[in-house]
This record gives structure tokens, sequence and C-alpha cells, in this order.
């Protein structure tokens, strides 16, 4: 039976990407067409779709021999992410104020209902991660494709350098920040909800950039 191309390579990009994201790659480990194949039991086409797609958001780069490796970021990356990210959440405001809904306050509620649950749990790389998802929606709500696309990637390149270093009391901090963000929107006051987006991403950069002060050879960061 003929494969169909474009969505097995969907789903070998879905599978490569959470491992990436996951940290479950070593940095400098070369990924390699055959070994993605065998592993997912697929042929080297799709994951070569897969991998070319991984390249051009920028998680994987092409390595000096055979295959890719995973991007390595420094920590001016990393505070350049949030200052793209300041520069194009505090932009969207206004779109966003006009634009939400009842609907669109319930389901914030319920990403930060299920933040809240990881946290109680203590997983704290899975709560980082479900709190851009907040943001993912937030931003979801200007209805502009490429502020959405630029900042879901900026956010997997925040995921991918900060997984296996977030801390639990970090995680609980964001959320309540969230849900005062939340109480904003809510009440659709522009000014404040750009006062909060602000003061919650100055407060995120302090806490990403924290992780790396002591040590910036940790994983996937370079000084």
């Amino acid at each position: 039976m003929k494969e169909n191309k474009k969505t097995v390579s969907s789903i070998a990009y879905e599978k490569i990407k959470k491992k990436i994201l996951r940290n479950e790659l070593d940095f400098g480990q070369q990924l390699l067409e055959d070994n993605f194949s065998s592993e997912l039991r697929i042929s080297r086409t799709p994951v070569r779709e897969a991998l070319i797609m991984l390249e051009k958001e920028g998680l994987i780069t092409r390595s000096q021999g055979r295959g890719f490796c995973i991007q390595r970021f420094s920590v001016k990356d990393v505070d350049d992410f949030y200052h793209f990210r300041n520069i194009l959440e505090t932009a969207s405001t206004d779109l966003i104020i006009s634009n939400i809904t009842k609907e669109d306050i319930n389901e914030l509620h319920k990403v930060l209902e299920k933040v809240n649950t990881i946290i109680e749990k203590g997983h704290p790389a899975e709560a980082m991660a479900a709190g851009l998802q907040f943001h993912v929606r937030i931003i979801e709500i200007c209805q502009n494709d490429m502020i959405v696309r630029s900042l879901k990637n900026c956010y997997d390149k925040l995921i991918l350098v900060t997984w296996s270093y977030y801390q639990i009391e970090s995680c609980i901090k964001s959320a309540k920040e969230h849900e005062e963000i939340l109480e904003v929107l809510e009440t659709k006051d522009l000014d404040k909800l750009r006062m909060r987006t602000r003061q919650h991403l100055d407060s995120a950069r302090k806490r990403t950039l924290d992780i790396f002060k002591v040590d910036t050879q940790r994983l996937y960061i370079m000084p």
C-alpha cells in the first residue's frame, strides 16, 4: 500500500519534534534519516521532509557530517526570545481585546485549570509547556496567522532550552501571573492588559535567565 507522504511526514514531524522539545535526544547526536525511519517504521522520504520542516523552524541545523543536529542557543538568544515576545504580544493586545469572546474566556480558564493540575502533580517542565499553551490560545484570538506562527515558533524554542531545568516554584509564580492576565481579559481593559503582559514577560524573562546564570553549559545552551 502506497504511503500518504503528507500524512506520514506530518506524523514523523510531530514525533521527532516532541523528542527534541522534551530533551530526549542528546545535544551533538546526529539526527539521521535511517535511525528515525527504523524507529518510526516508515520510509526515509517522510522523515527527510520532517527534518527539513524542523530545520526551517530553527529547531535543528545541518551537522558537519551527515544528517542534522539539535540547534544550540545562547543566553543572548533566550533574552532575544523574550524581547521578541514582548513586542508581538503587547502589540497584539488591541486585536485580542476586540476579538475575545465568552467562549474564549472559558477555554482559557480550562487551560489554567490544567496547568494547576500539572503543578500539583509536581511536573514543572510539563507545567511550563502547558503554561505556554495559555499564551498560544490568547494569541490565536488576535486572528493574525503571521503573528501566531512566529510566536508559536518562539514558544517552541523556549520549551527546548528550559525543559530539563524549569522549577516548580517558577511554575507557581507564572500561573499566578496568568490568572491576573485572565482577570484583565475578562474586563477588556486594554491599558491594563498591556501592563500585565509586559510585567509577566519581564518576570518570565528573569526567571528563565536565572536558570542559566550559574552554568551556561547546560543542555542546548552555549555562552
